[in-house]
């Protein structure tokens, strides 16, 4: 979309992006299997989606830079593998960075979705051992 319809160069390595966007959606598909996990029926699930999503969009820099939330946003915005998706997306596809300079985003995404995983499979397993 972004060179084919808005001829917006991408000056970065795509055999970068694609394997961090693995990552990236094994990390999203934990916190989704986390909320289920929790959640006791599927309302739940949902209301526990948008009390997380949504302040992970806020603090995501996807609408605001990191750079002009307050201190406290700011380090609050670190807990969402979004906002180092977004840095690592605009870093490598628009900047031309290589992974020297992204290397804080890719284990930032990899650390949260080992944690929510480990987390998920912790409880999965503790709800059939009764």
């Amino acid at each position: 979309m972004i060179k084919g319809v808005f001829k917006v160069p991408i000056r970065g390595s795509l055999f970068l992006f694609y394997p961090v966007m693995i990552f990236y959606v094994f990390t999203m598909s934990s916190l989704g299997i986390t909320i289920a996990i929790v959640a006791r029926n599927l309302a739940q699930s949902v209301m526990l989606m948008l009390v997380i999503l949504t302040p992970m969009l806020m603090l995501s820099g996807a609408w605001t830079p990191p750079e002009s939330m307050h201190p406290i946003m700011r380090y609050l915005s670190l807990i969402s593998p979004m906002r180092y998706f977004i840095d690592f997306g605009y870093s490598v596809l628009f900047k031309g960075n290589g992974i020297r300079y992204v290397w804080d985003d890719i284990l930032g995404i990899v650390i949260i979705g080992e944690i929510l995983f480990a987390f998920s499979a912790y409880r999965f397993r503790r709800s059939f051992v009764k």
